[in-house]
């Protein structure tokens, strides 16, 4: 039996179980031997009475009959030997079952045969499995198929035979020594006895069985060995159990075989408990100068600020995504989707949310720019991960990898780990964790940080490889693209984070989620402040009123890095200005920073002066931040100059210097933590971008070569705006050397280069009042107030009418995204434009601070005290602000509520439209226009969510004596009837001023429309304009406002009710409301109801009338017919009816009805000017019969619009001969979307020929016509008889051909078209 061991798999078991198995087998042969020998010595001894047995061999057939007498009463079927056989060989030969069974699994995660030394010892290198060396070909190490055979075994193999086999002995373990065997008496001795009872049939004879005892002993033993292995397989099956249920991990196959069988490792709970424990705490430290005398080590949790992190990223395609190698720079600030969350903790980035798989996000993107806290953010991930902030840490083990530690070429997966920041782990240790992420990658969260810093030549041919071995050695991009796209190491989380400068690499990617980083809003940055002067409340202070007091420095401070240098700055100018004698205003009294320019150059003297090798701890000069830097430093700062510039051609982030060299302990830049190489990088890369743009200006002859060479790559936009802050402190000194010495008033070189890149920054401006999201003329703007140079900023804005008295000088932003680095440049700018009346803004991002900036150029004084005074010039006069689909808030209304409420803001007309300004912005600008010096008359406020609360707040302020409001629109918010009552009781004051109210598209009734009907009653009320289309009124609503019509307090010339649900009975009752003599109606809108033909009877009647003074009417939309038409022809025939434009669009007119219209424009007594019969069913005769009409010189019609009605060309050539008649008066012509072909288009570009056709403009759009109709088009505008001004031939059949006809024909001097359309 001992030699079946040696088929049996050792690594089926651990060294344990085999050793039990093997015990078990071992004493199992020992007693089978002792029970054989035993079986074979089995005798009875018998001593049968002589007259059983007078001679030997009867005794021997005695014994031997008695014998088997005894093994069929004590024994069972086998021997005792065989019951030994079978109970100890059914559990090896079930054992020998179960170790083949899992044999093949087993050894996946067993060392190599070839590699087996020193895998004991724990601080050695342990040969990998095979499992680990081809993960992606034991794909299945999560399942538990070797746990549950175990389990299975233990139960089958080990305690049931065991119980089964001993319950069976113990039942038969009785071997007596004594035995009474019943013997027959024979014949002759027995004939005399046959009739007494049947017992004197037998004779007894007394046995002795010597090994009973013996039997009985062995019987026991084997019972109580099955008890201790069964015990011993319960108690390991109780131990397995309680284990998994304690850490369900030890079910996988790979964790049972490594941990349990082959005893390869520790549990990989205890070995990430080890790992965390001994995570190195200089990751968890920041070494840095806070502004204290020597540097500090404070820990990540006393400095560290949430960031503000959303999910998702800008959802268009901006224009500036044309650029390749996008460069991160502040004016990169990425648009969020309006359906971002906030983040709370680093965790949630990891967890399941509402569209993703059910295993949760996979792949992380986390994108910011530079300083914005991405590294920090990684190492608060570690840092949770090493304090199991919360469950999502459990079990999880964290991984993080910097990109720019492996620039230098080729590398491996595994190398990487090698490398990974913060974690300090044995060799043992970190093979574990190897196999493990090979083996369970799901475990693992990989966190790879600045792609952008990756180092990637685009000159070698680039070929996608598959990498599905960790240990492959290949490109470091390779690797990572192939852990995102989940072909290695699949299962395994992966999180990256980058600049937007690297959106080459990653746009190719695709990641579960994809978030942004923020960086600080107001409160973080003051929670920052706090935690940089620790403990120190005066200088925090003092430190968050200087930041919260400069626009400058608060807009730059939302970027962590800048937040740091602009705390360390100041915090040092305060301690510079408070130890001079003298000076007991702080920071105030220096020269203030108004740029990052002069925020970066009083940062590098900061840290030369407090880290330099040669000057530590040494008195720091109380003057140095003013003066010039010592020999030593500045040739310190040339050599890092070059090689800053070098690295940005070369796009390369980290440097390599010898040992000992100087630069190395300068401050400005950072070892890295590398063991192979002493390479280093700038603290940031706004500090090498800062260096490079000096290294630029150094060199001024070749300035003007670099700014043309750069100028259009979002790269080096940074240095750039560097470079101009530069040039700024240039002409300074230039003016300054000018002023102090006597010079001919000849330019110097350096002031010809100047005067000549400043000319390049105009020449950059477009040529129209216009700022869009294509161009880079927010970023010349940038530029140039980086340069804090008045003259500058005036040659860039040469805007506006000189005659600013005959129409409004508007300037239009569209499409921007306006963060507060770039609001306040952009605002600088439009202070500066001649004669800006109008600002419009429209579809931008416009973040919170950014309106701030705005409403200084609505308040600013009219001063140039000095250079920030001189940005908000006495030119600046806006008096029209448009703010149009631009994320305005309630937040954001405050702001503008302070600017009206300034005596110098000249604002009198505010749009504001499809913002979310909701009530609470509706009371911010209620309060302004309460105020005496608010100047606003006019006020668009529609789209914003308002409810009647919102109508409210307006009503109140409407009320007051101070408000000068006289136009508001107030349409499509979430008014009721209860709005209009507010409003209402308004308009009944006499305070009110308001003239004209849009209150359509809200939710008014009939009950709305007599709240509004009482206010016009009202003789307080000086209402001209009322707009109530779009809502729920009906005709007991028509009957409300025809009552205030006719009374002689309302003033109402304009009423507009179209969209509701009127029908001929409320046309009747506004039909005797315009024959009221009280009545003073012009205009009446009563389109898309459903009035039909006896409608228009009764309008007609009213149109009749002598006291009728309607002189516009739009009918359109009201299933009117023929008969419709003719009510309309009779009454415009009439002396009486004054209508001049009359819109009857959208109806069922036919040729028939034509006809109508035609006799009443051929009517002396019609007056009609504008005729709009679009979308009717007009044919060609239909166009005869118009045609007709304006041949007559009674017809006055000068604005006709037929489109989208059945012409074709037959009905083009009435038109064109019409319009060559004398007595045509028509001007405009629309006759889109029917019919035409080019010949159509001949024909009117005949009549375009003609002297007599006044014709300036013309729509001929969605039509059939082909290049062929644009020549003919062209022919026409050639001419020197040919009016036209405005020409609409879009969506036809052109192509280039027809494109280059008009354009010839714009080039023509007898063209007078200003505005056309072809596309």
């Amino acid at each position: 039996m001992e030699s079946c061991l040696k088929f049996l798999p050792n690594k089926s078991y651990n060294t344990f179980g085999l050793v039990v198995l093997t015990l078990f087998v071992s004493i199992g042969v020992v007693i089978i031997g002792i029970a054989s020998d035993f079986d074979s010595k089995a005798t009875l001894q018998c001593n049968p009475d002589k007259t059983l047995a007078s001679d030997l061999s009867t005794r021997k057939y005695i014994e031997t009959q008695c014998l088997l007498k005894y093994t069929q009463e004590f024994y069972l079927s086998l021997p005792l030997y065989a019951l030994f056989v079978m109970n100890f060989g059914l559990v090896l030969v079930l054992s020998i079952i179960y170790a083949y069974l899992v044999k093949r699994r087993v050894e996946i995660f067993a060392s190599p045969p070839n590699e087996t030394a020193a895998n004991n010892a724990e601080d050695e290198s342990q040969p990998l499995s095979q499992a680990a060396s081809d993960p992606m070909a034991h794909q299945s190490s999560r399942n538990y198929f070797v746990f549950t055979v175990y389990i299975s075994h233990l139960i089958i193999c080990r305690i049931l035979p065991l119980v089964v086999f001993g319950a069976l002995l113990l039942n038969s373990m009785n071997f007596p020594v004594h035995f009474l065997c019943q013997w027959p008496m024979n014949s002759k001795s027995t004939t005399t006895h046959v009739n007494v009872t049947q017992n004197t049939n037998f004779s007894i004879v007394d046995c002795t069985y010597p090994m009973g005892s013996k039997n009985e002993k062995v019987a026991a033993t084997v019972i109580t060995i099955n008890f201790l292995f069964g015990t011993e397989a319960c108690i390991e099956l109780a131990y397995l159990l309680w284990s998994t249920w304690k850490n369900r991990t030890l079910l996988a196959d790979v964790e049972f075989c490594c941990v349990y069988l082959l005893r390869k490792r520790k549990r990989i709970r205890k070995v990430i408990k080890n790992i965390r424990e001994k995570a190195l705490d200089d990751t968890f430290y920041l070494h840095d100068d806070f502004g204290e005398k020597h540097l500090s080590r404070r820990k990540l949790e006393e400095i560290y600020i949430n960031v503000i992190i959303q999910t998702g990223r800008e959802s268009t395609w901006t224009s500036r995504r044309r650029f390749k190698n996008r460069h991160e720079t502040y004016e990169a600030h990425l648009q969020a989707p309006n359906h971002a969350i906030a983040l709370s903790e680093t965790a949630d980035l990891f967890k399941l949310t509402a569209g993703f798989g059910k295993n949760g996000t996979k792949t992380i993107l986390v994108v910011g720019r530079p300083g914005i806290g991405k590294t920090l953010l990684t190492k608060k991930i570690l840092h949770e991960w090493q304090q199991q902030s919360c469950d999502f840490w459990h079990g999880k083990i964290v991984i993080l990898i910097q990109f720019r530690t492996f620039n230098h070429g080729r590398t491996s997966l595994r190398e990487m780990l090698e490398y990974a920041v913060g974690l300090d782990m044995s060799m043992a240790d970190f093979n574990c964790t190897y196999e493990h992420l090979c083996l369970t990658p799901s475990d693992f969260v990989l966190i790879f940080d600045g792609l952008d810093e990756l180092k990637v030549d685009y000159n070698k041919p680039f070929a996608e490889k598959s990498v599905n071995i960790p240990s492959k050695v290949e490109d470091v991009l390779q690797i990572f693209k192939q852990l995102v796209k989940g072909k290695l190491l699949p299962g395994v989380t992966v999180l990256t984070t980058s600049r937007p400068t690297a959106e080459h690499i990653y746009k190719e990617l695709s990641f579960d989620r994809e978030v942004e980083i923020l960086g600080f809003h107001e409160e973080q940055i003051k929670d920052y402040v706090e935690k940089f002067c620790r403990n120190d409340i005066d200088k925090s202070t003092k430190l968050w009123n200087d930041i919260k007091q400069s626009p400058e420095l608060f807009s730059l401070s939302y970027i962590p890095v800048n937040c740091y240098i602009i705390c360390l700055t100041l915090k040092e100018s305060i301690d510079t200005a408070e130890s001079k004698e003298g000076v007991g205003q702080g920071f105030q009294s220096d020269v203030p920073i108004l740029t990052i320019t002069e925020l970066y150059k009083r940062a590098i003297k900061i840290l030369l002066f407090r880290h330099h090798v040669n000057y530590k701890d040494k008195p720091i000069p109380k003057d140095y931040l003013i003066t010039k830097l010592p020999e030593q430093f500045q040739n310190d700062l040339n050599k890092l100059k070059e090689i800053a510039r070098n690295g940005m051609i070369e796009d390369q982030l980290v440097f390599e210097f010898k040992s000992g060299d100087e630069l190395a302990d300068c401050g400005i830049i950072n070892q890295l933590d590398d063991k192979r190489r002493n390479i280093f990088s700038f603290l940031h890369l706004t500090l090498q971008e800062f260096l490079a743009a000096q290294h630029v200006v150094d060199d001024m002859d070749n300035v003007e070569s670099f700014l043309a060479e750069h100028i259009h790559n979002p790269r080096w936009h940074l240095v750039i705006q560097f470079v101009a802050g530069l040039i700024g402190d240039k002409i300074r000194e230039l003016e300054e050397e000018r002023s102090s010495t006597e010079r001919s008033t000849q330019l110097t070189k350096d002031e010809r280069i100047i005067e000549r890149i400043c000319t390049r920054f105009h020449d950059m401006m477009p040529r129209e009042a216009k700022i869009k999201d294509h161009d880079n003329t927010l970023f010349v703007i940038k530029c140039v107030h980086e340069m804090q140079d008045v003259g500058t900023m005036e040659l860039i804005t040469p805007f506006g009418c000189e005659d600013d008295s005959e129409k409004y000088n508007e300037f239009h932003l569209e499409r921007l995204t306006i963060v507060p680095v770039e609001s306040i440049a952009l605002f600088a700018f439009l202070g500066y434009i001649k004669h800006l009346h109008t600002l419009s803004i429209t579809n931008c991002m416009i973040k919170h601070f950014a309106f701030f900036e705005l409403t200084k150029l609505l308040q600013k004084e009219n001063e140039i005290a000095d250079l920030d005074n001189a940005l908000w010039n006495e030119n600046c006069k806006v008096t029209r602000l448009r703010i149009n689909s631009s994320s305005l808030t309630a937040d954001n209304a405050k702001y503008l509520s302070d600017a009206l409420t300034s005596n110098n803001c000249k604002l009198t007309a505010l749009n504001i439209n499809f913002n979310q300004v909701r009530d609470e912005g509706a009371k911010y600008l209620s309060d302004a226009l309460k105020s005496s010096n608010c100047k606003l008359t006019a006020l668009d406020i529609r789209f914003n969510g308002l409810t009647d609360e919102g109508a409210k707040y307006l009503s109140d302020a409407l009320r007051t004596d101070n408000c000068k409001l006289t136009t508001l629109d107030i349409r499509a918010n979430d008014l009721t009837d209860e709005g209009a009552n507010y409003l209402s009781d308004t308009l009944k004051s006499g305070n009110c001023k308001l003239t004209a109210l849009d209150i359509s598209f809200s939710g008014l009734t009939d009950e709305g429309a007599k709240y509004l009907s009482d206010a016009l009653k009202s003789g307080n009320c000086k209402l001209t304009a009322l707009d109530i289309n779009c809502n729920g009124l009906k005709d007991e609503g028509a009957k409300y406002l025809s009552d205030a019509l006719r009374s002689d307090n309302c003033k109402l010339t304009e009423l507009k009710i179209g969209a509701n649900t009127l029908t001929k009975k409320g046309a009747k009752y506004l039909s005797d409301a315009l024959k009221s003599d009280n009545c003073k109606l012009t205009e009446l809108d009563i389109g898309w109801n459903t009035l039909t033909k006896k409608g228009a009877k009764y309008l007609s009647d009213a149109l009749k009338s002598d006291n009728c003074k309607l002189t516009a009417l739009d009918i359109s939309h009201n299933e009117l017919t023929n008969e419709g038409a003719k009510y309309l022809s009779d009454v415009l025939k009439s002396d009486n009816c004054k209508l001049t434009a009359l819109d009857i669009s959208h109806n069922e007119l036919t040729n028939e009805g034509a006809k109508y219209l035609s006799d009443f424009l051929k009517s002396d007594n019609c007056k009609v000017t504008v005729l709009d019969i679009n979308h009717n069913e007009l044919t060609d005769e239909g166009a005869k019969c118009l045609s007709d009409a304006l041949k007559s010189d009674n017809c006055k019609l000068t604005a006709l619009d037929i489109s989208h009605n059945e012409l074709t060309n037959e009905g083009a050539k009435y038109l064109s001969d019409v319009l060559k008649s004398d007595n045509c008066k028509l001007t405009a012509l629309n006759i889109r979307g029917n019919r035409l072909t080019d010949k159509g288009a001949n024909c009117l570009s005949d009549a375009l020929k003609s002297d007599n056709c006044k014709l300036t403009v013309l729509d001929i759009s969605w039509n059939k016509l082909t290049d062929e109709g644009a020549k003919y088009l062209s022919d026409a505008l050639n001419s020197d008889n040919c009016k036209l001004t405005e020409l609409d031939i879009s969506t036809n059949g052109l192509t280039d051909e027809g494109a280059k006809y008009l354009s010839d024909a714009l080039k023509s001097d007898n063209c007078k078209v200003i505005g056309i359309k072809y596309i």
